[in-house]
């Protein structure tokens, strides 16, 4: 029985790059395209949107629904210098007065309005433009990122199924072009 292992290896390698074509087919049609939004929160404040948190924010992370689908929301409480010196989060005013109680970020009174001020947040018009606007940006990155990993996969596929074809060639004496020896 002869096999040909060249015909063999090159069936093989193109099963492989058809699995990858298709892989990468799939993540760009059916990959998750997030919509995202940032609400800023300053000081016992209405939440305004922004667009990114600032870096020694405390986030908290909740999604929303919308028509055209969920809404990542990322809630980005300013802190606030007490006084003495360290940085907290405000949650509470006192009755009576315009003073604001401050908390640790891991306190469970932050914790609780970090959850109110999520739970009773609404989203407006502008916000569900910026998460539409987000999710087909996330989409056109999907078919970007879909597209890099099928160049760069498929190159791979080629450059080592061509040198392992070269050394095995080499050592069993088969000319280059032709898959058996000449008898």
């Amino acid at each position: 029985m002869n096999v040909n292992v060249f015909s063999g290896a090159r069936r093989v390698a193109v099963i492989i790059g058809a699995l990858i074509v298709i892989g990468c087919a799939a993540y760009a049609v059916f990959g998750n395209a997030t919509a995202r939004v940032h609400y800023r929160v300053v000081a016992l404040s209405a939440p305004w949107l922004t667009t990114a948190c600032v870096r020694d924010d405390v986030n908290e992370w909740v999604s929303k629904a919308t028509p055209s689908g969920d809404v990542s929301v990322t809630l980005c409480f300013a802190l606030a210098e007490a006084e003495d010196g360290r940085r907290l989060v405000p949650f509470k005013t006192i009755e009576g007065t315009d003073r604001i109680l401050l908390g640790d970020r891991y306190s469970s009174e932050v914790s609780a309005y970090k959850r109110k001020v999520a739970e009773e947040l609404v989203l407006s018009k502008e916000a569900v433009d910026v998460a539409n606007k987000s999710r087909w940006e996330s989409r056109v990155q999907n078919w970007k990122d879909a597209g890099l990993f099928l160049v760069c996969a498929l190159a791979f596929l080629w450059i080592s199924t061509a040198s392992i074809g070269w050394v095995v060639r080499g050592f069993m004496g088969v000319p280059q072009g032709k898959d058996r020896r000449d008898a």
